[in-house]
């Protein structure tokens, strides 16, 4: 009877070879795409959080001073000078921070303001919402 070798032949260890080789260089290569993109999506998260956080703070204005407050009346398309503090402090540098707010009619009740805050800078972001007289 005759014996049988076991292992393996040098074209399987060839052919694992190469195609682990080829899986470690996608592998690779995903890998340093990803981590050179890591300070733009920081940035443009940044951004956006900014502009959360400034809706958050008309809605928080809304709550504690009413729809009448002089920065939530307006009838036609105004830029906001006097924004909440929520969107002037802590903003980091290079960023800048501008609020708009227009009359909405929906369903012809003119109870409604659209407030639009647009970050722009090292990214940008734009975030609108409906504050209503209730």
């Amino acid at each position: 009877m005759m014996n049988k070798l076991h292992g393996f032949t040098l074209v399987e260890l060839l052919m694992f070879i190469v195609i682990t080789s080829i899986l470690a260089s996608t592998i690779l290569l995903t890998s340093q795409i990803a981590l050179q993109e890591i300070p733009s999506t920081h940035s443009n998260l940044l951004g956006r959080n900014i502009a959360m956080a400034c809706i958050e703070g008309f809605v928080a204005e809304r709550r504690t001073l009413g729809f009448s407050d002089a920065k939530l009346a307006a009838a036609a398309p105004v830029a906001v000078v006097n924004m909440p503090v929520t969107c002037t402090t802590g903003t980091p540098a290079g960023f800048t921070v501008s609020a708009n707010i227009t009359a909405a009619t929906l369903n012809a009740d003119t109870n409604f303001k659209t407030i639009q805050v647009v970050v722009s800078g090292l990214s940008s972001a734009s975030i609108s919402t409906i504050i209503a007289d209730y």
